[in-house]
């Protein structure tokens, strides 16, 4: 089964040109400059950071110029979505793929008093024979609902305004992208400094990124829900307990890793900032309740819980034995990584459910720690502890899981790498998770799974090396080490 990528090649080809082009266009304009510049001992390197800067000035606008296309494609995909991806692949059975539809459906099955919408009869992703029937004329529903009914209050309150397909599928389009533009500038206004102000400079690049296109164009919740945690632990950290709390409890009542989050407040005796998260997401579990029955919850302890145990909640590849091999490749959690090397799922289930104990444990550490930290390390912990988290679940997607990495990169390259080694594998990285090299649009193969797991990789070493990172004692005011890590005086709290 060929899977492939109608834009991959001509983005990577336009990437490596650019590159090229930048570094061939920088000498030419430094002569140039020379010829300009009065004589002195600062001539060259002045003429060279003055060609530097033109063509960084230049590189800056076609970012932001084809920021600006690739966001206009994937509005225009949001009100139509039969134009086709902005990106993927042209398999039939993944083309058109949304995440949306599973949320609006299950809001429908909960609102019908559906005794268990967990049922994969009800889910054509999980069995080949259902036929789901839906009011919203022209959705096409395939991957089953797999959140706690909580987070079905989002898709009812959508499907109360309009039954409009069309409509719906841009609506949510809008609320995803904007709380990820809020969250991103937020964080980095909250930030300041220097560092600050490049991470925002890097939004455009950030966005064009396929994971970020990806979890917009399938209308995933997965950044909405990192960008609802960080805007809530901003919150929190200025004292509005209630805005933060209830930001950072629909995030967790929506994909439960956030609550690592929670874990930390925890670990730093931030006793009042976790209770006001706690009680905001019984809050929301008690007007689930209310709304929709107990009939939900109970489905989801007696039916779901245990099939997200297992592994068996994400069985498409029984399901479609024919996309086995893309469902194990495109899998970038521990869960995908144990079932690359060989494990059975209740294994690889185990495994996750491992990580994501001492994940907490960790959190809890890192709270504990009696250290301070600035706010761009703050941003850093955060990031990193909510990659690491997604990762936890078994159903960690690959098209849009490593979004988050992308977001962290971009926030470590605005203070800078403290060496030029360094510096260049933090670019190997960035390169490798900004094209999805280890998920699509590879053939799922040896080839694709070797990929695939150096992703995994890489994703667990930029998480945990950013945490240690963060964990480790500052050096000392003034001393060598600070000087050689890139500290400065305005970093610290």
């Amino acid at each position: 089964m060929q899977i492939r990528s109608r834009t991959f090649a001509g983005r990577f080809v336009a990437a490596v040109a650019m590159a090229f082009a930048g570094m061939t266009t920088i000498q030419p304009l430094a002569v140039f400059a020379l010829r300009w510049l009065p004589e002195g001992a600062a001539r060259p390197a002045l003429a060279w950071t003055i060609a530097a800067a033109l063509v960084g000035a230049g590189a800056s606008a076609l970012v932001a110029l084809a920021s600006l296309v690739s966001t206009a494609r994937l509005a225009a995909f949001a009100g139509d979505s039969s134009r086709g991806f902005v990106v993927g692949t042209d398999n039939p059975f993944w083309f058109g793929h949304l995440c949306l539809p599973a949320y609006l459906h299950g809001a429908e099955l909960a609102l019908a008093g559906e005794e268990n919408l967990y049922a994969a009869s009800h889910w054509p992703g999980l069995d080949a024979q259902a036929a789901p029937e839906s009011r919203f004329a022209g959705m096409k529903i395939e991957d089953p609902y797999q959140y706690p009914p909580p987070f079905l209050l989002l898709p009812a309150l959508a499907g109360a305004l309009t039954a409009r397909w069309d409509l719906l599928l841009a609506g949510w389009f809008t609320l995803s992208a904007g709380l990820f533009v809020a969250a991103y500038a937020g964080l980095a206004r909250w930030t300041g400094g220097r560092s600050g102000a490049t991470a925002l400079w890097l939004l455009p690049l950030v966005a064009m990124a396929f994971p970020v296109v990806y979890n917009f164009q399938f209308g995933q919740f997965h950044l909405a829900a990192i960008s609802l945690a960080l805007l809530g632990m901003m919150a929190l950290d200025r004292k509005r307990r209630l805005a933060g709390g209830f930001l950072v409890a629909v995030a967790i009542v929506a994909k439960v890793f956030p609550a690592l989050l929670v874990a930390w407040l925890i670990g730093r005796r931030r006793l009042r900032d976790a209770g006001a998260v706690i009680l905001a997401v019984a809050a929301l579990t008690a007007a689930a309740l209310v709304v929709f029955g107990p009939a939900p919850f109970v489905a989801f302890v007696d039916y779901q819980l245990p099939r997200l145990a297992d592994g068996t909640a994400f069985a498409f590849d029984e399901a479609w034995p024919e996309v086995a091999e893309m469902v194990i490749a495109d899998n970038q959690g521990i869960f995908g990584l144990a079932r690359k090397l060989g494990a059975s799922k209740p294994a690889a289930a185990t495994a996750g459910r491992i990580f994501a104990l001492l994940l907490g444990l960790v959190a809890v550490g890192l709270g504990a720690q009696r250290r301070q930290r600035n706010e761009l390390e703050l941003a850093w912990l955060w990031l990193a502890l909510l990659g690491l988290g997604s990762m936890a679940s078994p159903g960690a997607w690959g098209d849009y899981v490593p979004s988050v990495a992308i977001w962290l990169l971009a926030f470590v390259a605005a203070r800078g790498a403290a060496s030029a080694r360094l510096a260049a594998a933090l670019g190997v990285a960035g390169l490798f998770q900004y094209v999805l090299l280890g998920t699509f649009p590879w053939t799922p193969s040896v080839w694709g799974y070797l990929l695939s797991g150096i992703g995994v990789v890489g994703l667990l070493a930029l998480y945990a090396g950013t945490l240690v990172v963060v964990a480790r004692p500052r050096p000392p005011e003034g001393s060598l080490e600070r000087s050689i890590a890139g500290w400065a005086p305005s970093d610290a709290t």
